[in-house]
């Protein structure tokens, strides 16, 4: 295997500032390992100490609180076993009341920490202060419900040690990252047309690697490899490294390249190995994929099979006072080979309210600001070249919607482009992704990703590097190569679908025949429907039973289309 190191860099400042903070269960040796979690913080609005700093770290054992009420516990109520508590790590479930107050009760029973198991499936969620969290002085972290029933009957036991904090010094040998560290490619979803050799698409490879531990590191290795299908294609190793504690280093890989780019999922990891075992490998391995798409443009992960954008999060500015727009940049030096035909996009509403009438706006502007890179950036010349009104027909909450521009926008070689999500609403929460950080590629790059726009100001990477707007950017062929008539871009959602079914279909207007059939091929609804300015057509089809329909479509001229949708009410 070939080992290069090309470049290291040394700096301490950028380890200290984003020190490694983890849970780890410590004892017993059956459950040792590091936990995903969330936790409570100043900037969050919480009184606890900052994790960020070594000294504020706890470690002890855990305890369930138990506030006399039946089944879990979940601490809303006074608690009746503070001599157990005190001087531990408290545990109490989710549910019924805010996380301030269940923090709040364990911190005045004298625990040092508070875990709290989550109640529903999936990842820990981020916890409002609610009235009590800014009083509460010790640490609260969420861990997943299933990482909790795992650890409960120990935890009962008595038989439980967590480490909460940062690792910093904790270990002897100790290396790792974080996933803003690596290099990735410049977006996720990179259109074919514009990715058709190595000169038009390549990635750097390489990444910031930290030494958390309390001995010095000497031949460290960093590993990265890019698997397509079944294939590795690439896989490069760096020579011997060293990295002292405390210190972090820069380590570069040969370029990423290809001859020519099949569509589909490439998934990229780097790896850190130590001499010795390392204290905490759970930060050791990094993903940094990329898709190749014949039409999805997006920074934002796409699914592996669908290739549709991933939300893992929802965001929009506390202090917005009129309204926010949040936008994904584009230039490529091939542009005029495409056309920008619409846009996807998916929100969620806050308060349990509905979005029904809630209003959108999608815009694309061509960036017309002379500037070199992101340190002299302007916004000044946004000039319109295509928008898109939407009023939203029923409570699509994280629904994915495709929304089609009137005229597709034929661009421009190596034209600047801003793609935008713009709302006035003080409900509306944009569909964002937290999977992947591009904090070094940025760096690298030095070329503007994903500006937000609040009120009359601006913000270079919108939420932060490492929250990415779930939008994606439809784009096809200039010249007619794949080109679809407007009537031909069919979007159900959402789908599946409950009682209702909005279809976007381009930018078509007028009359169609809809038929919708069973998967025997019988016709269980016709009717004939009015498409309107917004070309969304909404059919109701709450005399639809369950299961996996064929819809076909035939408007006034066009070849009828045929797409499914999944009924589940």
């Amino acid at each position: 295997m070939k080992k290069i190191l090309l470049t290291i860099l040394m700096s301490a400042a950028f380890y200290i500032a984003q020190a490694q903070i983890i849970v780890k269960v410590l004892e017993p040796a059956n459950l040792v390992g590091t936990y995903a979690f969330t936790y409570g913080d100043i900037p969050g609005g919480w009184g606890s100490p900052d994790l960020n700093i070594p000294a504020n770290a706890v470690q002890d054992t855990l305890a369930f609180v138990n506030d006399g009420s039946v089944g879990d516990s979940l601490g809303c109520n006074p608690l009746v076993n503070d001599s157990l508590i005190s001087g531990k790590i408290a545990v109490v479930y989710r549910g019924s009341c805010e996380f301030g107050e269940k923090a709040f009760r364990a911190m005045n029973a004298g625990a040092v920490a508070v875990i709290i198991i989550n109640n529903i499936g999936g990842a820990p969620v981020g916890m409002a202060p609610g009235t009590y969290g800014a009083q509460v002085t010790i640490p609260v972290v969420m861990i997943s419900q299933s990482d909790g029933a795992v650890l409960r009957s120990e935890i009962e036991a008595g038989n439980v040690v967590a480490f909460i904090g940062s690792k910093a010094g904790v270990f002897a040998d100790d290396l790792g990252f974080l996933k803003g560290d690596v290099q990735r490619a410049r977006r996720f979803s990179n259109i074919s047309m514009l990715s058709q050799n190595a000169s038009e698409f390549n990635s750097r490879m390489g990444s910031w690697v930290r030494n958390y531990g309390n001995q010095n590191q000497t031949d460290a290795l960093l590993n990265a490899t890019v698997v397509f299908g079944s294939d590795t294609i690439y896989n490069q190793t760096s020579l011997p490294f060293s990295v002292n504690s405390g210190d972090s280093a820069y380590v570069s890989l040969p370029t990423f390249s290809q001859a020519s780019y099949p569509v589909g999922y490439y998934s990229v990891k780097y790896t850190v190995t130590t001499l010795n075992p390392d204290g905490d490998n759970s930060d050791n391995s990094v993903n940094s994929d990329f898709a190749i798409s014949e039409s999805e443009y997006s920074y934002a992960a796409t699914n592996p099979v669908t290739g549709k954008v991933i939300r893992s999060a929802h965001y929009r500015p506390s202090d917005v006072t009129g309204e926010f727009q949040n936008c994904v940049a584009f230039q490529d030096a091939n542009a005029g080979r495409l056309k920008t035909t619409g846009m996807s996009f998916a929100v969620t509403s806050s308060n349990d309210t509905v979005l029904n009438d809630e209003y959108i706006q999608l815009r694309a502007y061509k960036w017309e600001d002379v500037f070199t890179d992101i340190n002299d950036v302007t916004y000044d010349n946004l000039v319109s070249v295509g928008e898109i009104d939407y009023n939203f027909p029923g409570d699509f909450q994280d629904s994915l919607i495709y929304l089609s521009f009137p005229t597709p926008i034929l661009l421009e070689n190596d034209a600047r482009y801003l793609f935008c999500f713009s709302t006035p609403s003080t409900i509306m929460y944009l569909g964002s992704n937290q999977s992947i950080d591009y904090n070094t590629a940025q760096d690298t790059i030095a070329q503007p990703s994903f500006p937000l726009f609040v009120d009359n100001s601006a913000y270079l990477n919108g939420f932060g590097t490492d929250i990415v707007p779930a939008l994606s950017v439809r784009m096809e062929s200039a010249t007619g190569i794949n080109e679809q008539s407007a009537a031909s871009r069919i979007v159900p959602f959402p789908n599946p679908a409950n009682d209702i079914i909005n279809i976007s279909v381009g930018n078509y207007t007028g009359t169609a025949q809809l038929e919708v059939f069973d998967i025997t091929g019988k016709m269980v609804k016709s009717e004939n429907v009015t498409i309107g300015k917004t070309s969304v057509l909404q059919l109701n089809i709450s005399d639809i039973n369950n299961g996996v329909y064929v819809f076909k479509l035939t408007a006034n001229g066009e070849t009828p289309k045929s797409f499914n949708v999944v009924i589940s009410k």
